[in-house]
């Protein structure tokens, strides 16, 4: 496993020097699992290791859900999720606050009953956060995420996530100086749902082709894109 992430670290060597996070969302887009799983574990002992391993947990965690396996990795996201609570509790700030809500929501995903404190452990971590950064875009990346899939009755809001993802795709796109870059490819797959879900199926093929543009290696957005191409009732 070490290997297939050094593998992935040395062909983006140069990108790796201005993002902290470089290999961990090559890995994804390649859906490599297997690198995933050693950045969450090669994380631990790296200066920023919370947020590193919160992303590979994460991006580990889409991958699962969508190849049917995601309660394998019960035991890593329980684990993550005690770091970056334990970090924030220290340190509050952003990128652990938007990584902590959006695992919460893949616990909720895996266990739909913990949603009942889950669910509220999140909203008090990206409010704090907020409040402090309302315009970092992969808080509202987060808030949104959890707008868009949460029932009504718990917050559930798909206009109100349609719009925090826009303003996150816009501002990512522009740039967010820091040490990690992640967050755009995201934001814009979520927008793509966010979309899609309001009948707007045009556009949303449009953000995904615009995505395979820029990262044509990107398998989850290739998958996507197909999805949303085998049912052409819906871009419109």
């Amino acid at each position: 496993m070490r290997a297939a992430l050094a593998a992935t670290m040395a062909g983006a060597a140069a990108a790796a020097l201005a993002c902290a996070d470089t290999a961990v969302q090559q890995a994804f887009r390649a859906e490599d699992r297997a690198a995933l799983a050693a950045a969450a574990a090669d994380a631990e002992a790296r200066q920023r290791g919370a947020v590193l391993r919160g992303l590979a947990t994460y991006y580990a965690l889409q991958l699962a859900f969508d190849a049917g396996d995601a309660s394998k990795l019960q035991g890593l996201l329980k684990d993550t999720l005690r770091m970056l609570e334990q970090r924030w509790a220290r340190h509050a700030e952003a990128e652990v606050a938007s990584l902590y809500a959006l695992l919460l929501g893949q616990q909720i995903r895996l266990q739909p009953w913990s949603g009942m404190w889950h669910g509220p452990k999140a909203d008090r971590a990206l409010g704090v956060a907020l409040r402090a950064a309302p315009q970092h875009p992969r808080l509202l990346l987060a808030q949104s995420v959890a707008q868009l899939y949460a029932p009504a009755a718990f917050g559930g809001d798909p206009a109100a996530a349609l719009a925090g993802l826009q303003r996150a795709s816009a501002a990512l796109a522009a740039g967010h100086p820091d040490p990690f870059c992640w967050g755009r490819d995201d934001t814009d797959l979520a927008l793509a749902a966010a979309l899609r879900r309001q009948q707007q199926g045009a556009q949303a093929q449009a953000l995904l082709e615009a995505l395979l543009a820029r990262a044509p290696e990107h398998r989850p957005a290739r998958r996507a894109l197909a999805a949303l191409q085998a049912y052409p009732a819906h871009a419109r």
